[in-house]
């Protein structure tokens, strides 16, 4: 930058102990400083970024607090002056809070807080080709801190993963100092090979806890970018098979993200279903604070099941993180919400789980009319939002109603997506998403600054795509080969601009070429004529069509019915329709277009 200029102010609801700012070698200049209040600022020219902002405080011990931050300016009309606005104004009536819960159960009450036992820990440590350069040294970096972090009762087992697993030799061991010396010298005498077996990594790991006794935490540690690229891909099934092989063993996953293209919600969901916890770092950032937070966690008590319930609940609306999360003693945990009128009274109530059981804590707040101080919030509730519709297309799919949402506040608000570069890239939405073997139609549709779209098929095939102005979408056919096996594959859209510029996105889809499995059941007895009967079929959870049909009458859909858990229909026949065996019909399609059918004898008795 040829110019830098940095100016923070923080305001804290108690007397901090300590505070101290630093970005790299520019030294601060204190503005004002006091228990509460820390102004200050940095300035340069021709500065050089080799490092992050960090503003370090330490906070007193005075048990379990919630802070509240509001903002809500319904008066102030705004103009959008990016370049996507075209200078519309708009207000906006709502209120945006931020709410910061501190645990510390150790000064909450009388409560006396069990003693953490030994650790049992089996670290999977990433060493495909994505883990080069500046991701490997934090990977070591993390690897070490955890080894010289362990007491001398805990035990740990350590293996290197790749399209393969490979142990570091002997069972769990103590991690003295000669045992951790090895430990370290095998891990950089190995070598990085191309491929993620993910699935393979997280079972065999599973295999030495099996050995560690019941007094012990059993932990599951995960070093690397948690990106698989062997079957299974698909986020759903590999975390389904991690699931099947820890129910016995119920090991808690402990998952160090490392780089900016790491997996983040995959991992976060493999530790948070499992009672641990993420960490993430960049391959830019000074990894010795995320690292020391993920070392403290290791032994701090788990707490399950946090969440915010607010009164009056109509009052407020997308609260996020939303559902139940994990959270830890002596850690923060961080809620953006909105509410949509002021109150001069509310209340909030924080439930969780933790060693002691269920605990719940309750804390007073109002809602004001007019807070401006705080403009800061309605961006921060934004990118939660974001985050939030994110993962539930990584778990589920696009959806243009989100993929709209997440442009639109990515525009106002002014911050990166997926789908957004800073401030404008096209994007491109990849139907269908699930195709089977053959000669499919791939249809992708992009923004209208797109003049050409090109897709590298991960099989090998380049397809150039054709415009069809009527329907404005891209479109072309590909050969998937038939002995593909079935999964979750990627390929890459090279989108060209008009001013020929380039972009290039990936997008997966599924390949699924077997036909869903359907088992038809009959009610016991036979129906007359003039009556109806229940009509039963079981069928693969990817089905997304069945249909049933006697001779001579129309088609009846059979559709999900949840306490029945099957899928049913209700078929009526006509009062002259004929006496005998009838042979019933039943097709089922899934979302790939495979088709299947199913046949069942119906014996219709004489009135």
């Amino acid at each position: 930058a040829g110019r830098f200029s940095l100016r923070y102010r923080v305001e804290s609801p108690v007397d901090l102990l300590d505070f101290h700012a630093d970005v790299g070698a520019l030294g601060a200049k204190a503005h004002e400083s006091g228990p509460r209040l820390f102004t200050g600022s940095f300035d340069a020219e021709d500065y050089v970024f080799t490092g992050d902002a960090l503003l370090r405080a330490r906070v007193p011990a005075t048990g379990t607090r919630a802070g509240f931050l509001f903002h809500r300016d319904p008066d102030r009309a705004r103009r959008d002056l990016s370049p996507f606005g075209k200078g519309a104004t708009h207000s906006d009536n709502r209120g945006y809070f931020l709410c910061d819960v501190t645990f510390d159960l150790r000064r909450d009450g009388p409560g006396k807080q069990a003693n953490r036992p030994p650790l049992a820990v089996s670290i999977l440590f990433d060493a495909s080709l994505s883990m080069r350069w500046d991701k490997l040294d934090h990977a070591v970096r993390v690897l070490t801190g955890v080894l010289d972090r362990l007491g001398e009762d805990d035990r740990f087992s350590l293996a290197l993963f790749n399209d393969r697993v490979a142990p570091f030799p002997g069972e769990l061991q103590a991690a003295d100092g000669q045992t951790r010396a090895r430990a370290i010298d095998w891990i950089r005498s190995g070598s990085l090979a191309g491929g993620t077996d993910l699935l393979l990594a997280l079972q065999r790991g599973l295999s030495p806890l099996e050995a560690a006794p019941e007094t012990m935490e059993r932990i599951l540690m995960i070093i690397g970018d948690g990106r698989p690229t062997s079957s299974p891909l698909a986020q759903d099934e590999l975390v389904e098979g991690f699931h099947e092989a820890n129910r016995k063993l119920l090991a808690r996953v402990m998952a160090f993200g490392v780089g900016s293209d790491s997996n983040q919600v995959l991992l976060h969901r493999l530790a948070s279903e499992s009672r641990g916890q993420f960490t993430w770092a960049s391959e830019t950032q000074d990894v010795a604070q995320p690292l020391e937070q993920f070392l403290e966690r290791m032994r701090q008590p788990t707490l399950t099941g946090v969440s915010f319930q607010f009164d009056p609940p109509e009052n407020f609306e997308a609260l996020y993180p939303s559902g139940s999360v994990i959270a830890h003693d002596q850690s923060s945990l961080r809620f953006a919400g909105r509410y949509k009128g002021p109150l001069e009274s509310a209340s909030c109530l924080l439930s969780f789980t933790g060693p002691e059981g269920a605990s719940e804590r309750r804390f007073e707040l109002s809602l004001p009319a007019r807070r401006a101080g705080s403009d800061h919030l309605p961006r921060i509730w934004a990118k939660e939002r974001v985050d939030y519709l994110l993962q539930r297309i990584e778990r589920e799919g696009e959806n243009d109603g989100w993929v709209t949402e997440i442009i639109s506040l990515a525009k106002r608000f002014t911050f990166v997506t997926p789908y957004t570069s800073f401030l404008a890239a096209p994007r491109a939405l990849l139907r269908p998403r699930i195709i089977k073997p053959g000669d499919p139609l791939i249809r992708v549709r992009t923004s209208d600054a797109i003049a050409a779209v090109v897709a590298i098929l991960p099989f090998g095939e380049v397809k150039q795509l054709t415009y069809l102005k009527d329907e404005d979408i891209w479109e072309t056919r590909f050969l998937v080969p038939r002995d593909l096996p079935d999964g979750t594959y990627e390929a890459t859209l090279v989108l060209t601009d008009r001013e020929g510029r380039k972009f290039l996105e990936q997008k997966s889809f599924v390949i699924d070429g077997k036909a869903p499995e359907i088992q038809v059941q009959l009610p016991p007895g036979s129906p007359a004529p003039g009556s109806s009967f229940l009509l039963r079929v079981l069928a693969d959870q990817d089905t997304r069509r069945i249909r049933a049909q006697l001779p001579g009458l129309p088609p009846v859909p059979v559709v999900w019915d949840p306490e029945a858990k099957a899928c049913v229909a209700r078929v009526f026949l006509p009062p002259d329709y004929q006496a005998g065996s009838h042979t019933l019909q039943v097709m089922a399609e899934d979302f790939a277009h495979n088709v299947s059918f199913a046949q069942a004898e119906l014996i219709v008795l004489h009135p």
